[in-house]
């Protein structure tokens, strides 16, 4: 939970296991007569939810976990890999995205990192109505490897 003070109103927002949490906002209008003053409590939830559109793992020397998956209106996509012992490893994700246009628009990466990683990928298209994904991630030397594609859907 993650609270936020700023003057007289205090946000509190914060996530429940997998799903966006909800909000809280509770302030008073005046400091010195708050006794009087009747305290507002207003919780909002998110307008999106959150998502596990692929997962993978493998284990051993070198190893190789390619994630894949759809999610229909993407609002954020992102990459969790992470490797146990932490360790360099090499990345690679492709993104392609249909809208209520004929063409698909694509965008993909590829670059090293030393675990654990987390990164944002962006949606190359402002209003898509769907996204497939891949990613593949190696590690560089022996262990346990895991690729996460994590979004929020739009409702």
């Amino acid at each position: 939970m993650e609270t936020l003070r700023t003057g007289l109103v205090v946000v509190a927002c914060g996530l429940a296991g997998a799903s966006l949490g909800a909000c809280v906002v509770d302030g008073d209008s005046d400091e010195k007569d708050a006794s009087t003053t009747p305290s507002r409590s207003t919780t909002t939830q998110a307008v999106s939810t959150a998502v596990t559109i692929g997962e993978a793992s493998a284990t051993g020397d070198f190893a190789v976990a390619q994630a894949d998956g759809s999610i229909k209106n993407p609002k954020r996509i992102s990459l969790v890999v992470t490797a146990v012992p932490d360790q360099q490893v090499d990345v690679s994700y492709n993104v392609t995205c249909t809208t209520d246009t004929p063409r698909a628009k694509t965008f993909s990466d590829d670059f090293s990192a030393k675990t654990p990683v987390e990164r944002k990928i962006d949606v190359p298209s402002t209003t898509p109505e769907a996204c497939d994904l891949a990613a593949n991630a190696q590690l560089e030397g022996k262990g346990e490897l895991r690729v996460q594609l994590k979004g929020s859907e739009g409702e």
